[in-house]
């Protein structure tokens, strides 16, 4: 069988999107299917990366044309914000070839509010080709807002496509703490909760519900660097670890007590850090949006947008300080996890039964 030509970003520079992208062509090593990789993101800045992005887009769509015959059908990570123009050009191409056309979104926008790129993308896969979500409530929500056919849909967890731990609920594991210990593990922004975690700990510092707030994970923004270094300097209890992978992000994990995601930005889905906290027994508290409610179920605390999240948190921890770093919330944060393998499980079947 020919090898599925994948469109897709790749690290440089490292984010979700580019992350999950590398985990889905380890999800096809294991499934043993065959694949050609073009990269659609620059590596550049500014506006040198617009130049280069033109570049890229102009030499993939010549790829596509004239080496058609060298692979067999086409699988699209769906490009945020202009990416998703992007994204339709290469659709359109590939569909006008009659290949197959396996349209993946990793964003949300598009998905609560219609879209024109979306509509160009539906008219030409409506009838050969797949659209593929993050969770069955996010494809259920895309076919509401576009009428589009459900029997055109399906999804893949985000825990089929990332590192996860090969992880049951093991009590050897668990790790008993005294200290209530806040983690918050993104690309660091006002949008994605920094200003909220930080403040909501100061809060909760000075009630005597927490003790200590560890952040991990890239700060390139002016005003978001400039406040977080600010709060470290007047509190040493806020600590900031950088970036972190492999053993230091495992490390993260392990030394706090509970995980918070207050994120607000308008492309979030699942979170792939509150899949990855749960797989080391942690409780996740965030906002709702698209499948982050059933992602997190009744392991931790999911919050409307509006809500008040800094006193939610508070009045939660009140209520349950003895559970907070007990072996019974261990537990259950390893029981969400273990259903939400078992549910990825089904759906990358699912999925690979597609391809073939």
């Amino acid at each position: 069988m020919k090898p599925l030509l994948l469109l897709i970003q790749v690290p440089p520079p490292l984010h979700g999107q580019s992350l999950a992208n590398m985990g889905f062509i380890e999800l096809l090593e294991r499934n043993k299917i065959n694949y050609i990789v073009r990269r659609t993101n620059s590596k550049l800045n500014g506006f040198l990366n617009i130049l280069s992005r033109a570049f890229v887009l102009l030499f993939n769509i010549l790829y596509v044309v004239f080496r058609r015959h060298s692979y067999s059908n086409v699988y699209i990570s769906l490009g945020a914000n202009s990416g998703k123009w992007e994204s339709t050009i290469y659709t359109v191409v590939a569909s006008k070839l009659g290949k197959k056309v396996y349209v993946h979104h990793h964003t949300f926008s598009h998905i609560k509010s219609a879209q024109k790129a979306i509509h160009v993308i539906n008219k030409y896969i409506a009838r050969k080709g797949v659209h593929i979500f993050n969770c069955n409530d996010m494809s259920t929500q895309f076919c509401s807002t576009y009428n589009f056919p459900v029997n055109r849909c399906t999804y893949l967890s985000n825990l089929s496509i990332v590192n996860s731990r090969n992880f049951s609920n093991d009590t050897n594991a668990f790790q008993a703490k005294e200290q209530v210990v806040f983690g918050h593990l993104s690309n660091l922004t006002f949008e994605k909760g920094l200003k909220i975690v930080i403040e909501t700990f100061k809060e909760c510092y000075k009630s005597g519900l927490a003790d200590k707030l560890i952040i991990a994970g890239p700060c390139k923004g002016e005003r978001e660097s400039k406040y977080l270094n600010e709060q470290i300097n007047i509190n040493e209890n806020i600590i900031y670890l950088g970036s972190v992978f492999d053993d230091k992000k495992e490390a993260f994990y392990k030394s706090i007590s509970i995980f918070l995601f207050p994120s607000r930005y308008h492309n979030e889905t699942q979170g792939i850090v509150n899949i990855e906290a749960l797989s080391f027994g942690k409780l996740c508290f965030a906002f709702k949006q698209c499948c982050i409610e059933k992602t997190i179920g009744d392991a931790g605390l999911t919050l409307d947008r509006t809500s008040n999240f800094t006193l939610e948190l508070a009045n939660y921890i009140r209520s349950n300080r003895k559970f907070i770093n007990s072996i019974s919330s261990y537990e259950k944060a390893i029981s969400q996890y273990n259903k939400l393998r078992i549910d990825a499980k089904k759906s990358e079947i699912n999925f690979i039964s597609l391809l073939k």
